[in-house]
């Protein structure tokens, strides 16, 4: 299985949209709309809710970085280089296609 396969397959319709959503503002400068915030689980791209969850994946699959400071509850993710290309980086890729890869053979 091809490295691009998985990278298409790891990123949900979702996600997509969040990523092209923040691409895009930021390309405006934006910058306001181009990140999400997050208030005690509750987040929003602009005056779009984003689930947190959605949020993690996209922290996990490093597609965007988190930007908080201090200690206060506001959570703040912005995109990344990876995130505007909408792929994983290449060990990230490499660690799914190894666990792909072992998953297959048990089978």
């Amino acid at each position: 299985m091809g490295s691009m396969v998985i990278a298409k397959n790891l990123i949900t319709r979702r996600q997509r949209e969040i990523l092209t959503a923040m691409a895009e503002s930021e390309a405006r400068e934006d910058f306001e709309d181009a990140e999400i915030a997050c208030d005690r689980g509750v987040c929003f791209l602009g005056d779009t809710r984003v689930a947190k969850r959605t949020v993690f994946a996209l922290l996990r699959l490093c597609l965007v970085r988190d930007e908080t400071e201090g200690t206060g509850h506001l959570e703040r993710y912005t995109i990344n280089e990876h995130g505007r290309r909408q792929q994983p980086p290449p060990e990230i890729l490499k660690s799914m296609t190894k666990m792909l890869n072992k998953a297959a053979a048990r089978v």
